[in-house]
């Protein structure tokens, strides 16, 4: 029993999962089953238009009474007609036959459903066939075209409306319209409206009416409806047409302006007969020019244009009048000399060839004639020799109506200037030389070295060689001009140096010590700045002027056998002229002490040096001059400051020679090292082939106020030093025939310059230095005046210098420090903090890490 209770739910089990059909014949003896196996189609089309459907179907049918059993079908869906259906037991199958409405947008839909019964038992099922999207346009859509009338090249609006059922977005809409041969896509504006403007053209077609068709077009899913409906646009359009205004009056080469009007665009063709010609006419304005070879009088002109929409023409009557002749003449220069060839240019203008010219040449005894072309040209003329005054150019034009004109030019001819004269190849100083310039309206200029000359008409103008220039090449020029013509002459020269003469004369040629002499010199010299000097017993004395006679006193001292006497001097070019005698001194003393003179140098015979001079002219007055003592070094505290002709010369001389050194060719012989970069000195050396010259400035770039220190030290020449100021002010001179070493304060701020000259050879030579003054730094403990005399030894310097480092401050040794920076309530964390806690927070990390391993 208990076996039976278990096999119960098992054979539910089966019962369920069996087929239908054996269930039921499980549950019961008189029954039925029926199942759609398959159709055809298997599903309704995803779209479809409105129209017939038919859909096939089969089925599998199980019954316990066949005779008995009964079958049916049944359709039913949305926007559908069911039109028609069978079915059969014999063959299994069926048909239902449907009709899809015409709603566009919208969806259909179908279901069938088949049934057997038996015995008052019923069995059914059903299939599903999907739904169809109703591809469908309805005919409400309306076309519109804006404006109705258009021209030939216009804009049109194209617009369709009340597609709105069309226009769900599913699948695709394209709206079109086809004018002509071409076809215009319309955009959606709105759901339901579509919209474009488009441009036409209907150039070269005739105007009238063009039909428009309107398209549209709805796909989806492989089906499409097409729906098209038509419209009419007005195409406007008229024939070209011809203007054209005769003016009043009419020349030979006018142009006439015919328009040919054409608003369409069309293309046209038009033609114009006139003065025997044919001209083609095109749209707009039209130039004809009236041709130069017609004859004057009265013209008939004709016109037609044409295009595809007709044709127009006009006629019109011209009177054609005669212009004269326009001639004009014109010569290449005003003014001219016998031979020259004078251009002529003749031009003439006529509103008609075949114009005869004429240039007519007259003057005083002169007449010739020359045949021109048609349109004149050009000529060249010969004056004739011997012909001057004024000459005559006269072109006359005659055109063929008999009209003449005539055009009038003058020249006027004259004597060209000329040069004649002569300069030689070598002058000098003061000579004199003379140039004949002769021709009509003359003027210009003679030149020599800067200095102009004037020349105002013809004559004779003079030149004298200045004296205050220096010997070398030089170049006279010469420049005339007139209306006539220039003329320029040119004379290379060489200006040769005369050298300077001198002479002395001792008297008496002997005298006994304590005894006074008086020498007598004389020099001269053909240029000014010249440099004499006298020498006795090694004093130098500079004489006056560039030629005097100078007398000169002494009283003979003690202990000299003889006494030198020379004298010499050098002009601006360099060039030395020398004389000498000899004083000879008796009753000279044999004994004598040892003394000094006022600077503790002795003089090595015991007996006092001294010399006193006078030096006097009948001309200029006398002038003294203290004697001093001559020793190796002389220490010149007080210096007269120097002026007169052989500074200022030595000065220009100095500048020429840094300027160019083809006027100063001992130049080459020079050789200068200075040191004046802003050391503590500056030094110069100069180097002559007889001898040498050095300076030696302390400081070199001094400041205002400073006192300077200049030595210069010659070794076998003699020569002076002077000082220049900013302004170009001589404020000292210092003639050096020993170790000479002087002061000088610097009272003005900017360059100085310490000049120096020495005789070397016959020669002069020159050296320069510069001084950079500034003005005294605030609190410059080194600037001292006569700071190099209180401190002449180099321990005192030194000293100096140690003081001065001292007062400069220390450099503390390094000290390493650690700032915490706060900006308002935040901080910044030390630098040390910062470190800190990292190494604690990896330390705390690292035994977390041990102790969980």
């Amino acid at each position: 029993m208990k076996l039976q209770y278990n096999l119960v739910p098992f054979l539910l089990m089966l019962i369920v999962l069996l087929p239908t059909s054996i269930q039921r014949r499980a549950l019961a003896l008189d029954d039925c089953s029926i199942e759609i196996t398959r159709t055809s189609p298997s599903r309704l089309p995803q779209a479809t238009k409105p129209g017939e459907i038919i859909v096939k179907f089969w089925f599998d049918l199980t019954t316990s009474d066949p005779q008995n059993t009964q079958l049916s079908v049944e359709a039913s869906g949305s926007n559908i007609d069911v039109l028609s259906k069978t079915i059969s037991m014999s063959t299994r199958s069926g048909s239902v036959r449907i009709y899809v409405h015409t709603k566009a947008g919208e969806r259909a839909s179908l279901i069938i459903k088949v049934t057997c019964r038996v015995n008052g038992v019923t069995d059914t099922d059903s299939k599903d066939m999907g739904n169809s999207y109703i591809v469908y346009i309805p005919p409400s859509w309306s076309p519109s075209i804006t404006p109705r009338e258009i021209s030939k090249r216009d804009e049109i609006a194209l617009k369709v409306d009340r597609l709105n059922d069309v226009d769900d977005g599913v699948g695709e809409l394209f709206v079109t319209a086809k004018l002509g041969s071409s076809t215009y896509r319309l955009r959606r504006v709105s759901r339901g409206l579509y919209r474009s403007e488009v441009g036409v053209n209907f150039v070269d077609s005739p105007s009238g009416t063009r039909e428009i068709t309107f398209t549209v077009t709805k796909s989806y899913s492989g089906v499409t409806a097409v729906s098209r409906k038509d419209s009419t646009v007005r195409v406007l359009g008229e024939p070209p047409s011809v203007n054209f205004t005769p003016p009043t009056q009419v020349y030979r080469g006018d142009v006439l302006r015919v328009v040919v009007s054409e608003n369409d665009g069309d293309s046209l063709t038009g033609a114009l007969t006139a003065f025997g010609r044919e001209y083609t006419l095109e749209r707009g304005e039209n130039l004809i020019e009236v041709p130069r070879d017609i004859e004057a009088g009265q013209h008939q002109m004709e016109a037609t244009v044409e295009d595809v929409d007709g044709s127009s023409s006009g006629s019109w009557t011209l009177e054609i009048l005669n212009v004269p002749p326009q001639v004009e003449i014109s010569l290449d220069r005003d003014m001219a000399i016998p031979g020259d060839t004078v251009n002529v240019q003749v031009s003439v203008e006529d509103d008609s060839p075949g114009t005869n010219v004429r240039l007519i040449v007259t003057g005083e005894g002169l007449r010739n004639e020359f045949e021109m072309g048609e349109n004149g040209g050009s000529l060249e003329f010969r004056i004739p020799e011997g012909f001057s005054g004024e000459l005559t150019f006269t072109a006359n034009a005659v055109d063929r109506d008999g009209e003449s004109s005539t055009s009038t030019e003058s020249i006027t001819v004259g004597v060209p200037p000329s040069i004649s004269g002569e300069i030689p190849s070598t002058v000098h100083r003061g000579e004199e030389y003379t140039v004949d310039v002769q021709g009509d309206d003359v003027g210009g200029y003679l030149d020599f070295m800067g200095e102009r000359i004037s020349i105002n008409g013809a004559g004779v103008y003079r030149l004298v060689i200045p004296r205050d220039v220096r010997a070398g090449d030089y170049v006279v020029s010469a420049y005339v001009t007139s209306p006539f013509g220039g003329v320029s002459e040119r004379w290379n020269v060489l200006l040769e140096n005369r050298p300077p003469t001198v002479d002395i004369d001792v008297n008496p040629s002997e005298a006994s010590p304590g005894e006074t002499v008086v020498v007598s010199a004389s020099y001269s010299d053909d240029a000014p700045g010249l440099r004499t000097t006298l020498y006795i017993d090694g004093r130098a004395i500079q004489l006056p002027g560039s030629s005097s006679a100078e007398d000169v006193e002494f009283t003979v001292p003690e202990g000299k056998d003889s006494i030198e006497i020379s004298i010499e001097a050098v002009d601006m070019d360099g060039a030395v002229a020398r004389d000498s005698a000899v004083l000879v001194v008796s009753n000279v003393g044999q004994d004598g002490g040892s003394g000094s003179d006022e600077d503790g140098n002795g003089t090595g015979d015991g007996s006092s040096d001294s010399m006193n001079t006078t030096t006097g002219s009948s001309d200029t007055g006398g002038s003294g001059h203290d004697g001093e003592g001559v020793n190796d070094i002389q220490e010149v505290d007080d210096v007269r400051d120097q002026s007169g002709d052989f500074i200022s010369n030595v000065e220009s001389r100095t500048e020429k020679s840094q300027e160019s050194t083809e006027e100063l060719p001992e130049a080459s012989q020079l050789h200068s090292n200075v040191g004046n970069s802003g050391s503590e000195n500056g030094t110069s050396n100069i180097t002559g082939h007889k001898g040498t010259f050095s300076v030696t400035v302390v400081p070199s770039n001094p400041e205002v106020g400073d006192d300077v220190s200049v030595t210069a030290t010659p070794h076998g020449v003699r020569g002076s030093v002077w000082i220049v100021d900013p302004s170009g002010t001589t404020v000292k001179e210092v003639p050096v025939r020993n170790r000479t070493t002087f002061h000088f304060t610097v009272r003005k701020e900017g360059i100085w310059h310490v000049r120096w000259a020495y005789l070397a050879g016959g020669e002069t030579l020159f050296g320069h230095m510069e001084l950079n003054v500034t003005a005294p730094r605030e609190g410059n403990i080194l600037h001292r005046t006569n700071m190099y005399r209180e401190l002449p030894s180099s321990e005192n310097v030194s000293r100096l210098t140690d003081h001065v480092r001292n007062n400069r401050g220390e450099i503390n040794p390094f000290r390493p420090s650690c700032r915490v920076l706060r900006r308002d309530r935040s901080r910044s964390w030390d630098i040390e903090i910062v470190i800190a806690i990292m190494a604690v927070s990896l330390a705390g990390m690292l035994v977390i890490r041990r102790r969980i391993s």
